[in-house]
């Protein structure tokens, strides 16, 4: 009778906080949709289907760049250097586009990869913090940016931009199948496979991951390498977009990675990627609501920055207890 009893209340138990667990593994996307529904209630921009359209085709590059950081933060490191990366990448693309279109996409991403290695290798083989190392990349690579571009422009190829911006009936197909491949990949990788399980491991605890067998140096290395190849391939998205390359695009793009991934809840050894992909929209969203209010962007780093020091701020009191 006592064990039956002792089931029921367990069983209650279970069935009251399933609600709590659905909120707190989905938060994000209930916080994006409640942005959209008041935005829909107070702007008629937001009553527009092309409004959505253009917060895809921000998302995208962004959402490239999220998963790096991501991937990176989790394994318990910083990289600061993916919104150089991606200037970098634009900046390539349009100087060696004009000599050959495969060649240029080739080129943006070795570079990204070479960049991502630079820094793994700092990383793991020197000792270098992570912050300190990554960060000294991104002003070099954003001063090689500025060498190679120093005002926006260059040659990026009509064709390679029309199949990024490809669209059918006003909906931007190519935009909308690479936000939905990078989405997949980005969990599966993570959630799924024996690379993200060894990151979250290293995150958690290096000593102990090595004591079970894991090549922490080889996974972190790679985390970096990953960064700066997505990073690059969010680059050339941009480029496709933009039409042009662009030296001082980058730092906007780390900003909101950084803070995509923490409001995601990713921290060393915890957090995930489904959650950042509402993240990423809802930043891409603020922006959009800022210039439909048609008040000065910069409010757009100051609304993100209260975002980030209170998201910060809300998951060490959580860490603390």
């Amino acid at each position: 009778m006592k064990e039956n009893r002792k089931g029921k209340l367990e069983m209650k138990r279970d069935i009251s906080s399933k609600p709590i667990k659905i909120l707190k593994s989905n938060y994000v996307w209930i916080i994006l949709s409640l942005f959209w529904a008041i935005c829909i209630i107070f702007t008629k921009e937001f009553q527009n289907a092309y409004t959505y359209r253009s917060i895809f085709l921000l998302a995208v590059p962004l959402l490239f760049a999220t998963l790096g950081e991501t991937i990176v933060i989790i394994s318990g490191g910083f990289d600061l250097s993916i919104g150089a990366i991606i200037a970098f990448s634009t900046a390539i693309a349009s100087e060696t586009m004009g000599i050959n279109v495969a060649m240029g996409i080739v080129a943006v991403i070795v570079f990204g990869l070479a960049i991502g290695a630079i820094n793994g290798l700092g990383v793991v083989k020197a000792k270098i913090d992570s912050f300190i190392m990554t960060l000294g990349t991104m002003f070099t690579v954003n001063g090689i940016a500025l060498i190679i571009r120093p005002i926006p422009g260059g040659f990026i190829d009509p064709i390679f931009s029309n199949v990024i911006m490809f669209t059918v009936s006003n909906v931007p197909l190519t935009i909308i199948i690479l936000f939905i491949i990078i989405s997949i990949v980005g969990v599966i990788l993570l959630q799924k496979k024996n690379f993200g399980r060894e990151i979250y491991a290293i995150g958690g605890d290096k000593e102990k991951a090595r004591m079970n067998g894991i090549n922490v140096d080889r996974i972190e290395f790679l985390a970096y390498v990953i960064s700066g190849g997505l990073a690059a391939i969010g680059g050339l998205i941009l480029a496709g977009q933009i039409i042009s390359g662009d030296a001082t695009i980058g730092l906007p793009y780390l900003f909101n990675a950084l803070i995509a991934v923490f409001l995601a809840g990713s921290l060393p050894g915890v957090g995930g990627f489904f959650s950042a992909i509402p993240a990423v929209l809802f930043m891409v969203s603020i922006r959009s609501l800022i210039r439909f209010l048609e008040i000065s962007t910069w409010y757009d780093f100051v609304v993100k920055g209260v975002i980030l020091v209170t998201v910060i701020a809300v998951q060490q009191k959580i860490m603390r207890r």
